[in-house]
């Protein structure tokens, strides 16, 4: 009798316990709801760390000054010239360059193509970095997630001209690949030598490389969100979808602006991967603005015109990057 008295009172004692647990996050998370707005996002860095901050970016800073600002700034008077790198005449012709370039067949590939490899590789890069960082941060052995961790973000480290050279055998015509894709669509496929195939490649392997980076900035900040919001929200009966849009998604928003940014972007950075595989072509299907810098400045030796394509591409660039903060990143309150 005497034992049947004491189970009961742990059992009462478990259930005041969970009760009193399910009613404390209940609290926490309608508190997060009634505080948090999906529209606003506010600042959790102190002021105190920005010392700290700037003492660990600072080399970092330094490197971008001395090999990137200056040599941008200092590039910007001879897009005016008329300069050949080994010549030590410059004939000054204003803004001849950049209406050369701006209303030539390349720029208009280069734009095109621009096009064409952002709708294949901004939604791939975007969905499968989501979804692979959902799984990293569902692994809970901090050795397993390390290895999976390791792992993907390997291709990050590989050299362009190595895994280039992979993946021209891989989409080799007469591959394992091109011959089951040629069997499903009754037809020889050619990747390098068709206008309308060349990007997928190009664009695979810049995907293959990338998406480990993307996806590990996703898998850090979605497990620095609180366990308890999700708890919470377990107990109201949301669903996994509803958890994902409601709380996951808005908490992670600034680290998908940035991958965002990221991916829109990559396309002005590429440059092995087309040159080694198509060099532009085939009829400048995969040209880009790094292969028309590096024809003006190292094979034509016009280093005014280079610098003007470069120059564009850096201001159509930063465009593009302001246009997408404007869009989706949340606005800060203090």
């Amino acid at each position: 009798m005497l034992k049947s008295v004491i189970k009961e009172d742990n059992e009462l004692d478990k259930k005041n316990k969970k009760s009193k647990e399910s009613k404390t996050l209940t609290k926490k998370y309608k508190s997060f709801k009634n505080n948090f707005n999906e529209d606003q996002l506010e600042s959790k860095s102190g002021v105190k760390y920005a010392p700290i901050a700037f003492l660990l970016i600072l080399p970092y800073l330094l490197w971008n000054l001395i090999f990137w600002v200056y040599p941008n700034i200092m590039s910007i008077p001879i897009t005016f010239f008329n300069w050949s790198i080994i010549g030590s005449e410059k004939q000054f012709i204003g803004l001849t360059n950049f209406i050369d370039f701006l209303l030539s067949e390349e720029f208009k590939a280069i734009i095109t193509n621009m096009f064409k490899f952002s709708i294949i590789y901004i939604p791939a890069a975007l969905i499968l970095s989501m979804l692979i960082s959902l799984m990293l941060a569902s692994v809970e052995n901090k050795k397993l997630k390390g290895i999976f961790s390791a792992a993907i973000i390997l291709p990050q480290l590989s050299s362009a001209v190595a895994y280039t050279v992979v993946f021209s055998k891989i989409f080799h015509p007469n591959s394992l690949l091109s011959r089951f894709v040629s069997f499903i669509f009754n037809q020889k496929i050619s990747w390098f030598s068709n206008p309308n195939l060349v990007l997928i490649p190009i664009a695979t392997m810049i995907l293959w490389k990338s998406i480990g980076y993307y996806s590990l900035l996703l898998t850090a900040n979605i497990t620095s969100i609180p366990k308890e919001y999700h708890e919470a929200a377990l107990l109201e009966g949301a669903t996994a979808w509803t958890r994902f849009w409601k709380i996951t998604f808005p908490l992670i928003n600034p680290t998908f602006v940035i991958i965002v940014i990221f991916s829109v972007t990559t396309f002005f950075a590429i440059f092995a991967e087309p040159y080694m595989l198509t060099a532009g072509g085939p009829m400048l299907a995969s040209y880009a603005f790094k292969l028309e810098i590096y024809h003006q400045i190292y094979e034509r030796l016009a280093a005014g015109k280079g610098a003007a394509v470069a120059l564009i591409q850096g201001l159509i660039s930063f465009s593009l990057v302001m246009m997408i903060r404007k869009i989706l990143e949340r606005k800060e309150v203090n």
